[in-house]
């Protein structure tokens, strides 16, 4: 019989009614799993979890690296704001690490590297390497980009080297950004491997068919991938050097007057010697080729925040951010001139 009394000497069993009489309720409940169906107890699991993640979830906000920026800024309003706090709350540490948005770091790096940095501050110094800290993990780690790293690393040393005694800030933190490179460049060692020949009977990319092929290096928005490509296989030389690839190249990184004016010019001198790979070389030369970007940083037209196109930002105006610019890496060093 159950004990339905207050009497402190209960044994703290809890007991549920049933057709067949009074029964323990722990007892009852091993009793009722097993009859349960194997997959009617996952799906109650699976429910559960499902339910958990999205309380979980709710209560999870996402992080929305953004920075406002004053319309008339003065310069004593400019010099308020260091590079390195920019840097900080635009969080380029954490899109280092992000594939959409590695090659906007990697330039924005170049450009300070090989232009600014004797001229920035310690503390934008310290940004700089530890941003070029976390692009080397996460190519290490990844295995991509390792030859775009490489460059950033021997531009880096480069400069450290050339200014050793040109440079703002003590000459330990100088050292201390050479050690960092060192330490880089023995970490990307590990990563470049020598490239091995093809085992007898592997597939490689040129047993592929030329459609493919074609679409493949179509795909490619630089021309020194494409020419590297080509030099690997006679077929991919042909495939390479076809006329419509450089085309579209042509086509992809210049505008129809750019183009059109090159070949005016040349009619007028005479030179009729040229077919798309040679006009496409010549208009890098001209003009430069095209920034392109999976994710790059936007200037919002109604509340003037900068802020990563693919994260959105918290929009000061009531409409929401419906229309932004492009910035490019030049023009954010134009905007926040160390």
């Amino acid at each position: 019989m159950p004990f339905l009394g207050k009497d402190w000497r209960s044994p703290g069993e809890q007991w549920v009614r049933t057709d067949k009489g009074w029964e323990r309720m722990r007892m009852w409940r091993l009793k009722l799993l097993e009859n349960l169906n194997e997959n009617v107890v996952a799906r109650i699991i699976k429910l559960a979890l499902e339910d958990m993640e999205s309380r979980h979830s709710a209560l999870v906000t996402h992080s929305q690296p953004h920075i406002y920026v004053a319309k008339t800024m003065s310069r004593e309003h400019q010099m308020q704001i260091s590079l390195g706090d920019v840097l900080t709350k635009l969080d380029f540490a954490g899109a280092a690490k992000n594939i959409r948005r590695f090659n906007y770091v990697c330039k924005l790096l170049d450009v300070l590297i090989n232009e600014k940095l004797q001229y920035l501050g310690g503390q934008a110094q310290k940004q700089v390497f530890s941003i070029l800290e976390a692009a080397t993990n996460y190519v290490v780690t990844a295995k991509t980009n390792t030859q775009l790293l490489k460059q950033l690393l021997v531009s880096a040393r480069q400069v450290l080297i050339a200014e050793e005694r040109y440079h703002l800030g003590s000459p330990t933190l100088w050292q201390n950004h050479m050690e960092t490179v060192n330490r880089a460049e023995s970490q990307l060692a590990t990563v470049l491997e020598p490239v091995h020949e093809a085992e007898e009977g592997s597939r490689t990319l040129a047993d592929l068919p030329n459609e493919c092929l074609w679409k493949i290096l179509g795909m490619l928005s630089d021309h020194l991938d494409i020419v590297s490509t080509g030099l690997t296989k006679k077929r991919l030389y042909e495939i390479s050097a076809e006329e419509l690839l450089w085309r579209e190249l042509c086509l992809y990184h210049f505008t129809y007057d750019q183009v059109n004016n090159l070949l005016v010019s040349g009619q007028r001198r005479n030179n009729l010697d040229w077919n798309w790979k040679k006009l496409y070389l010549r208009l890098v030369k001209r003009h430069g080729k095209k920034e392109v970007y999976a994710d790059m940083l936007h200037l919002c037209d109604n509340c003037n925040c900068v802020f990563w196109k693919g994260l959105g930002h918290p929009c000061l105006s009531k409409d929401g951010c419906h229309s932004s610019t492009e910035v490019s890496p030049h023009k954010f060093l134009q905007i926040f001139n160390p």
